[in-house]
Parts: C-alpha cells; sequence; structure tokens
C-alpha cells in the first residue's frame, strides 16, 4: 500500500499509531485485518508537513486471525535536492523481497488529481508535490521489476484516458473513479482476507460487493453545506489495462475523425458548433468548490461521442458504436455507477439532466481557450511535468484547431 500525503506526527516503529483521524482510522484497520503467513504486506507511508519529506517503508508483520499485526519499519529516506519523489519511491520498492513470480495487489490512498496522486492543487511552500501516473508507472517498471496485477486506488479522479494509457504496460488491472471518491469506502481488512484463491476480477468483485454504504461527506459550496452519501454519486471502475491498447486506438481514430472535419474548409464551422453544442450537453468532473483551484476541465469522451452522434448519426454514430464497444470489452466487470453519478458535491449538475452515466473515459477538455490557459493541465506541465497521453495523442491539435476557429 502506498499512502500519500499524511501531515500528522506518527511512529509506526513500534506498531504504535500516534496520528489521529483518518490516518489513524486506516492503520488501525490493517493492524486488526486477519492476514495470512503465506503473504506480504507492506506500507510505504509518505508524510509531507509542506516543509518536511519523508518516505517510509513499512512491513506489516501478520497476526494471523488475531488480528494484532505490528508495522516495522524496513527503510526511511529524505528527498534530497535534486532527488524527486520517483527516485525515492522507486528506491524503497527495490528494497521489497518480491520476484516477477509472484503476483502484487497494490493500494494507494490519498488525494488525486486526474494526473497525479498527492496533493489535489498546487500550495504554497510545494507547488507540485506529486507523484504522476506516468512516474507511477515508471515507479513499478524501475523498483518492482514487474507488472502489477491490480491497482486499487483511493484517489479522486483518476479513472481517465491518460491514467489508463501510462499505466497500461505496468498494471494489468486497474481498480479507480472517475470522480470523487472517499477514504474508506473500501472495506481493505475484508479485501486483504479475500487474497487466498482469488485472481484479480474475483477481488474486483469482492471490492465492488463490499463498498461501504454509511459513509458520507460533507462539502462547503459558498454558504450551503453539502451532505451527500459516497454509495450514491460513485462512479467506480474496474479495467483491464490488457483491453486498454484497442481503446486507445479507436479514442485516436475519433479524435482524427474531428480533426479531419475541423480542416474541411466549407463544413468546420458547423462541425465546430455541433462540437459546441454536444461539449455543451456533457458533464464536467471538476473541483468548484475550492477557491483559487485551478480546474481540471474533465469529460468523459464516450460520452461527448454519444452526444455528437445523437447531433448527427451519419458522421459519427459509428465512432461512438466502436469506442463504447472498447471500452466495455476493457471492463473487468461492470462498473459501479451510484444513483446520481452527476450530482456529488455539485450542486449546479442536480439542475441538469444528464441521463447516460459516464464510461471512465474521462478527457481534457475546457470550453474555450481561455479555460485552456487557466486550467490545472496548463499549470501542471509548465511546471515541468508531463502527461504521456497527451504527448502522444492529437487530442491537444484537435483542441488547439477548435479553439482557433
Amino acid at each position: 500500500m502506498i499512502h500519500a500525503e499524511i501531515t500528522e506526527n506518527s511512529n509506526y516503529n513500534t506498531g504504535l499509531v500516534n496520528t489521529g483521524g483518518k490516518v489513524q482510522a486506516l492503520m488501525n484497520e490493517l493492524a486488526t485485518a486477519r492476514l495470512y503467513n503465506d503473504y506480504q504486506y507492506f506500507v510505504i507511508y509518505m508524510e509531507d508537513t509542506g516543509i518536511h519529506q519523508r518516505v517510509v517503508l513499512l512491513r506489516l508483520m501478520p497476526a494471523g486471525m488475531a488480528g494484532n499485526n505490528q508495522f516495522e519499519q524496513m527503510a526511511a529516506q529524505e528527498p534530497g535536492t535534486g532527488t524527486s519523489k520517483e527516485q525515492v519511491v522507486t528506491s524503497l520498492f527495490k528494497q521489497l523481497p518480491v520476484t516477477n513470480k509472484q503476483q502484487i495487489m497494490l493500494l494507494t490512498w490519498g488525494h488525486g488529481s486526474v494526473y497525479s496522486i498527492f496533493k489535489a492543487q498546487p500550495s504554497a511552500s510545494v507547488p507540485f508535490n506529486f507523484l504522476s501516473a506516468d512516474e507511477i508507472s515508471n515507479c513499478f517498471a524501475n523498483g518492482l521489476g514487474c507488472k502489477v496485477e491490480l491497482l486499487v486506488m483511493m484517489n479522486c479522479w483518476m479513472q481517465n484516458i491518460h491514467t489508463c494509457a501510462a499505466l497500461k504496460d505496468s498494471v494489468n488491472f486497474l481498480v479507480a473513479a472517475q470522480g470523487m471518491i472517499m477514504e474508506f469506502i473500501y472495506d481493505y481488512a475484508g479485501l486483504l482476507h479475500a487474497l487466498p484463491g482469488a485472481d484479480a476480477p474475483a477481488l474486483c468483485q469482492n471490492i465492488k460487493n463490499n463498498l461501504r454504504p454509511e459513509f458520507s461527506y460533507t462539502m462547503k459550496e459558498g454558504d450551503a453545506l453539502l451532505v451527500s452519501n459516497e454509495l450514491e454519486t460513485l462512479s467506480l471502475f474496474f479495467t483491464s489495462l490488457h483491453a486498454y491498447n484497442i481503446v486507445l486506438q479507436e479514442t485516436e481514430n475519433f479524435i482524427t475523425l474531428l480533426l479531419t472535419h475541423l480542416e474541411e474548409k466549407n463544413a468546420a464551422f458547423i462541425v465546430r458548433k455541433l462540437i459546441k453544442d454536444a461539449r455543451a450537453c456533457i458533464y464536467t468532473f471538476d473541483i468548484p468548490y475550492q477557491k483559487n483551484a485551478a480546474p481540471y476541465y474533465m469529460v468523459d469522451i464516450i460520452s461527448f461521442a454519444e452526444s455528437l452522434a445523437q447531433l448527427d448519426a451519419g458522421n459519427f454514430l459509428l465512432p461512438f458504436n466502436r469506442l463504447s464497444a472498447a471500452i466495455r470489452q476493457a471492463y473487468v466487470i461492470p462498473p459501479y455507477i451510484g444513483q446520481r453519478p452527476y450530482e456529488s458535491y455539485y450542486p449546479q449538475a442536480a439542475s441538469r439532466n444528464f441521463e447516460k452515466p459516464p464510461f471512465g473515459t474521462g478527457i481534457y477538455f475546457p470550453a474555450t481557450k481561455e479555460q485552456h490557459f487557466n486550467s490545472f493541465l496548463t499549470k501542471f506541465t509548465s511546471s515541468g511535468n508531463t502527461v504521456s497521453f497527451y504527448r502522444n495523442s492529437k487530442w491537444l491539435e484537435f483542441l488547439e484547431k477548435y479553439y482557433s476557429l
């Protein structure tokens, strides 16, 4: 398990947890879980107070069915000048006693920011203390030396096209949310107890069957306090990254079609209006409740293709059908979609009628060029971070063409 961005003072050397709130609850759940002696369990604990940073590797020592597990510190590192978090995590991964004959399930826990885990937004003290999806993939390849069988992310916004593209060569199966997800929606102890004899699809089903229904959260929007039940607003996907090359190919075919239409002199402005209207009909996954936050402007590309197909079936129905067929083939099991997936903590969506559920194929799509300049992606990449999908795809080229007309 990788745990991100712990800010409380902690001491795991003796198995005692001297933290409060969420961190203590998580570690207590691991400490009391019924574990098996023939499995190995590790925690990478990442402390970030904004000034001091430290990464610690812990071994969770099973106490069998007694549920009195202990934490044993194996190593600790502080990122030095010129040392990236990717290098530190890779170094700790190399110390794990794993081989390519073993299957690895890895859980990430903490903030997500669409492109990375750790801080959801830049801060003044630590502008971009992230581990991007591309860097996570590098950590697996260079640190573990083998593919992760199942990656379960408890990080908001991480189910999208570019996360899957970054991880497809280092992870076999991915569980992640397209929008917001809260800390204790997963039954961690039950999942660890279900390991013997279970393959990745069976573990995915275990996660889906045991989502915790009692969890709710409160967000503030202006002067209003909004209370949501997590299961009603959750969009959780179980994806086979083996099958994602087809999804990426169909996505690129769709993008090429959009570019072709926009480059046709006599049809460009008509097609641009169709794109604008289709974009206006679909939900934007974003974080409007945070003041001074750089927006994500994420939409579901298959929902967008579906909206286009409804406006112009002659040109876009077949591409939508091919895209939706590809992503359905990539589902390990059907996704969990709550009754109100577009409401969440976003009250504006409650007044809109979004009939179709999301597909788990988030992609960056600001409505205007001005939004693009002020987006999270622009700030993220201008700080030296990269998103391999956008570097290799024609999607940003399509956006530039669309904004220019």
